[in-house]
């Protein structure tokens, strides 16, 4: 008999879900015995496999998605595989030779399964205490300063310094290198034509502090999508990184020839 504990969710039936938050399932032989929210006495002397915060599903569930299919979901769910893939998605996914509809699909893919939230902490000293329990459990730092001010970049170390004392992600800003959260240093206001910071000089105290540098001008909307998409990829590959489960590659897995949707090949009509 095995207990393990961890987030529980499993479904009773195509409109019921179960979730368990930090529960427990207890298996013998392979086998399902149970699902608690609090464990029962008789198990409390087994030994207790602890996942933390991760996801724990007690079935047989396909979880992957396909991105180029995703415009497909939930349509002709009446037909057989290999109807729905002629009909429906090898016509779709013929579209992807456009890049700028590819574009669009993915956009639209890793905004409905990504959500990002972003706190305003306030760059004045007045406000300083506040920001501090906003970087406990922080997954990225925006730094943000006026091009165009320098006492606002004059300010930049004195933030990084709260920053590295008050999160617990074991930020690394010596060497710069991926291993704790992403912190960037983001250059704004870069549509003003007094500027106080060169590019360069801002660089050169990003590489310093171990963070990566980027310009932006918010009223122009000028390269926000494209600083907030990379952050988002960055604590993604942390977040995977960081994750208690370790997948299988398919030199490991069971050795199933073809694709994942019927065996892979296009059928005529």
């Amino acid at each position: 008999m095995k207990i393990y504990r961890g987030n529980i969710v499993y479904s009773l039936s195509i409109k019921e879900l179960v979730e368990l938050p930090r529960g427990y399932i207890a298996v013998n032989d392979g086998k399902v015995v149970g699902t608690y929210q609090n464990l029962p006495e008789e198990y409390k002397d087994l030994e207790i496999i602890d996942y933390g915060e991760c996801l724990i599903i007690p079935s047989f569930t396909d979880l992957h998605v396909h991105a180029p299919q995703y415009p497909n979901r939930g349509i002709a769910m009446d037909l057989l595989l290999n109807d729905w893939l002629n009909e429906y998605t090898f016509k779709l996914e013929a579209n992807y030779k456009d890049k700028e509809f590819a574009k669009k699909v993915y956009a639209a893919f890793v905004n409905d399964f990504y959500k990002m939230t972003l706190w305003d902490t306030a760059g004045q000293d007045r406000f300083r205490s506040l920001p501090k329990k906003y970087y406990q459990n922080a997954d990225g730092v925006f730094l943000l300063f006026d091009v165009n001010k320098r006492d606002t970049f004059e300010n930049v170390t004195k933030w990084m310094k709260d920053v590295k004392e008050n999160s617990n992600r074991n930020i690394n800003s010596e060497t710069g290198k991926e291993t704790g959260i992403p912190i960037y240093l983001i250059g704004n206001k870069i549509d003003k034509p007094d500027r106080e910071i060169s590019r360069e000089e801002a660089e050169k105290q990003a590489q310093s502090l171990g963070m990566k540098y980027f310009e932006v001008s918010c009223k122009l909307n000028m390269n926000i999508n494209e600083v907030i998409s990379r952050m988002v990829l960055e604590t993604l590959k942390n977040n995977q990184a960081e994750s208690n489960f370790k997948l299988k590659s398919g030199k490991e897995g069971n050795n199933r020839k073809g694709g994942c949707c019927g065996d892979g090949k296009k059928q005529d009509k």
